[in-house]
């Protein structure tokens, strides 16, 4: 049947999303299994339009019950109906592929079988294309998270909270939920399989290039971790300027590192106690109180340095002689051994604190930056405390 715009328009009273609007705008033709046939030239409410169009397909229920045709015509329900009538037809289930292939075989074409009916992205790209197939596919996400609510449950079917928290815990994805649905040996191969894909998802690199394609993948990997980073523009976007500058400054309070040199804690705290018989307050490193942070847009990572005071903007950083890696200790072209297996080329480390120290430097209000070594303080403590002070009162 072919339909005008003006018998379109007639849709409008009625809950039809835009895609199928789209839908029967590019083919305004369809015959009597389809719903929108009986409203707009049978002028049937929804729910009987419905009915009526599924009774036009053979082997479904309404056309069981209700198909002019049919020599049963009876009401019956649709338990009762698949009891009496539709029990040993050869539906898809995973009872009927053991039996028609076998238990490995059939266990393996019901999962393909599965995989190729489920409700995923992919699935509906493939059915609609591109772009409907998104558009489907955002839909779909947004009306299950509408039927998946609290509020939906007890309007429909007057469900209490306790009989909802039942509900999502029996959804839930754990070990004994996937025994109870598959039994114990396939529920412990698939909650096997289950966490194994879990540690992927969404989270690395692999898992978004093998969905969206090496250069896709890329992107959209390197995108969601700058959302997903504590950094200043993060928390204004989620919160606003004001409340996002609060929460980021308190979330930098909170973050110290928990690795810190016992040997340079001891320098600073000499160091402290001596600007604090000055007079001096502004006093910020971690055996005194917290360590200073540097944040410039552009930088991938806030920098926290060793000592800071605030009154002269100056620096000072303790470098761990094998941390660091000492060039009065190291050669050029040494591999050092760093603990869980990792290791690293001294020529980088320095390569990597020459870039840090210059980067502080450029930093316009600090003035002035100083490197101790952990041997020199050693050899001469009384010494490099002396330096570090002459250093900070100098003008």
């Amino acid at each position: 049947m072919d339909f005008n715009d003006e018998e379109l328009k007639k849709l409008e009273n009625f809950n039809i999303t835009k895609i199928e609007l789209i839908e029967l705008k590019n083919k305004k033709r369809f015959s009597k299994k389809n719903k929108w046939y009986w409203v707009l030239k049978e002028n049937k409410s929804l729910y009987d339009a419905i009915l009526l169009s599924k009774s036009e397909i053979p082997g479904t229920y309404e056309y069981f019950c209700y198909n002019k045709n049919s020599k049963y015509k009876e009401i019956i329900t649709k338990n009762q109906w698949h009891e009496k009538y539709n029990k040993n037809k050869n539906t898809n289930t995973k009872e009927n592929y053991i039996k028609r292939y076998g238990n490995i075989l059939g266990k393996q074409k019901w999962d393909e079988y599965r995989n190729k009916i489920a409700a995923t992205l992919k699935n509906f790209i493939k059915r609609h294309g591109d772009i409907l197939g998104k558009q489907k596919w955002d839909e779909y996400r947004n009306k299950q998270a509408k039927s998946n609510t609290f509020e939906y449950k007890k309007a429909k079917y007057g469900w209490t909270k306790e009989q909802f928290d039942e509900y999502n815990k029996n959804r839930a994805c754990t070990l004994e939920n996937f025994i109870k649905r598959h039994g114990e040996i396939d529920g412990q191969r698939k909650w096997d399989n289950y966490v194994e894909n879990q540690r992927d998802v969404g989270c690395s690199k692999k898992y978004f290039i093998e969905k969206y394609g090496k250069n896709d993948g890329t992107f959209i990997y390197k995108e969601l971790n700058k959302k997903k980073a504590h950094t200043l523009e993060n928390f204004i976007l989620k919160y606003d300027d004001e409340i996002g500058l609060k929460k980021y400054t308190e979330y930098i309070d909170k973050k110290q590192c928990p690795y810190h040199s016992k040997i340079a804690d001891e320098l600073f705290l000499i160091i402290s106690n001596k600007l604090l018989d000055l007079n001096y307050s502004q006093i910020y490193t971690n055996s005194f109180s917290k360590e200073w942070f540097i944040y410039k847009k552009g930088i991938d990572n806030i920098i926290f340095v060793d000592f800071f005071l605030r009154e002269k903007c100056k620096v000072i950083e303790f470098n761990g002689d094998y941390w660091h890696a000492n060039p009065n200790l190291y050669e050029s072209g040494t591999i050092i051994n760093y603990p869980y297996k990792k290791t690293r080329l001294v020529n980088d480390i320095w390569e990597s604190d020459k870039k840090r120290i210059d980067l502080i430097k450029r930093i316009p209000y600090i003035n002035d930056v100083l490197v101790i070594w952990e041997k020199d303080y050693r050899n001469n403590k009384n010494k490099i405390v002396e330096k570090c002070m002459n250093f900070l009162l100098q003008k």
